[in-house]
């Protein structure tokens, strides 16, 4: 069962853009802005997913697990840092010894 559709108001500016891409696209403007609004409404969520999954990170803990595992191994081709990322890699590192020890 389908939902009935509600109706919006669009400002004559956007309404006439959203008519030419929905014509370019093979489209109508009904179904034009339903999959702009549900790429809107998925990037959102995937936003506040994130950013609620990198609240609970433990970033000093990642980087020593990173750094234990890695010890003594070769970076895969493809994984090499230049000498800037390098840099940015042991200031990094060094900041999160500093946060665990205090």
């Amino acid at each position: 069962m389908t939902e009935k559709p509600e109706p919006i108001r669009l400002q004559r500016s956007l309404l006439r853009e959203v008519r030419k891409l929905a014509e370019e696209e093979g489209t109508s403007v009904t179904e034009f802005v339903n999959v702009a609004v549900a790429e809107k409404v998925g990037a959102l969520r995937t936003a506040r997913f994130f950013a609620e999954r990198a609240s609970r990170a433990d970033v000093p803990g990642a980087i020593e697990l990173l750094r234990r595992l890695g010890a003594g191994k070769p970076p895969l081709p493809g994984d090499e840092l230049d000498a800037r990322e390098a840099d940015d890699d042991v200031v990094l590192a060094d900041s999160s010894r500093r946060d665990r020890n205090t």
